[in-house]
């Protein structure tokens, strides 16, 4: 994931900073400028934070949906390997079938034929 350079908050006031409502309370101005500081990396890295689990959410939305399609996925694929073994079944009794040669005439009895089956079915 490329990061956003960091975006600066509108305005982040200390309460050591001499913001609108607060005035110096005694603090040595150093001290300030350290406070003033963390504060300001606190609002970054909470930015920072948002842009992470704004990512994370995104991600586990995706993950989600292609875990639906994988089990979609999976259920087609089995119904598709019962199809093909049923089909392999029945490929296999239609070839056994077509390889035999054991054809059986009703109502004609035993050796009727004679000598020759050809002359037999021609008459």
């Amino acid at each position: 994931m490329a990061r956003e350079p960091h975006k600066q908050p509108k305005e982040i006031f200390s309460p050591y900073s001499g913001g609108p409502h607060c005035g110096n309370q005694g603090i040595p101005g150093a001290n300030i400028a350290k406070i003033d500081s963390m504060a300001l990396e606190v609002a970054l890295l909470h930015v920072d934070l948002m842009t992470v689990m704004e990512w994370v959410t995104n991600t586990e939305g995706q993950v989600s949906e292609l875990q639906l399609e994988v089990n979609t996925h999976k259920k087609n694929v089995t119904e598709l390997q019962s199809l093909v073994t049923t089909l392999n079944c029945w490929v296999e009794d239609v070839e056994g079938r077509s390889r035999r040669n054991n054809l059986r005439f009703v109502g004609i009895p035993e050796r009727a034929e004679g000598q020759s089956t050809k002359l037999f079915s021609e008459e």
